[in-house]
């Protein structure tokens, strides 16, 4: 796990462990692999790609609460995370994201506890798979196999490679819905579509990931570019022009 971020904040001035208690979304292997084609350093590659690794298995191990292969924003076992609430809230933290509707406890979002093989308790994740968080692991996936590749790990790639081209299947037949056209995350205990919590960005990155069909990326693409949308005076805000969550002054 690659902790958000880690800073020391008094106690005794109103401070405490914070972004610690999360990770971010799974973008390191792409960053390292810009580094690497702007720089060109193979020794650097050979250095990253077993921490890469280990940090996308991660993902599997301490965010898929069902094991189904669709990973949830969650948070670690820390005393910061004492509750429910303070879970709930480092989660949301890990997308990035923060307070967007989507992980609103008033909109019915909950954590459920995670455990390892052997029963131990590792974590919490929240009781929905987001469609952003599994895009970027597609992309991650086959970040991660470019650089197998390139590193002459030619099996690894292929594995990976693989594994995007089903991820990104599930994430185009479960997390797309046609009637609001847009890509939503599910229920965890249901696998439902949670469309009632309205359009937010992170449908977007279906399309970044290179998950989305042509016909659901020209729907989002509609949207993006509409006033009554996304498309408002500071583009592209968290939740859609229509959402009745939207709100132009609030966080």
């Amino acid at each position: 796990m690659i902790p958000d971020c880690v800073f020391y904040n008094d106690p005794t001035t109103g401070g405490g462990n914070w972004n610690e208690r999360n990770s971010k979304p799974p973008l390191a292997a792409w960053a390292v692999l810009e580094v690497y084609r702007r720089g060109g350093d193979r020794g650097f590659l050979r250095e990253m790609y077993p921490k890469l690794s280990a940090y996308h298995d991660w993902w599997y191990r301490d965010r898929d609460h069902d094991r189904n292969g669709l990973a949830e924003y969650g948070a670690t076992l820390d005393a910061g995370n004492a509750t429910a609430e303070d879970a709930r809230q480092a989660a949301a933290w890990e997308s990035g994201m923060d307070n967007a509707p989507r992980f609103d406890a008033a909109l019915g979002t909950t954590v459920v506890g995670n455990e390892a093989p052997d029963g131990t308790p590792v974590c919490g994740s929240l009781a929905q798979q987001s469609t952003d968080l599994n895009a970027y692991l597609v992309a991650d996936k086959l970040y991660l196999a470019d650089i197998a590749a390139l590193l002459g790990h030619q099996g690894p790639a292929r594995r990976l490679r693989a594994q995007a081209a089903g991820l990104g299947r599930t994430v185009r037949d479960t997390m797309y819905d046609p009637g609001t056209g847009w890509f939503h995350d599910t229920d965890l205990a249901t696998g439902a579509r949670l469309t009632g919590r309205g359009r937010g960005v992170e449908g977007v990155v279906p399309l970044w990931a290179g998950v989305a069909s042509a016909r659901q990326a020209a729907a989002v693409r509609a949207r993006l570019l509409d006033p009554a949308e996304f498309a408002t005076r500071l583009p592209v805000p968290s939740v859609a022009r229509s959402s009745p969550y939207f709100d132009p002054e609030g966080y």
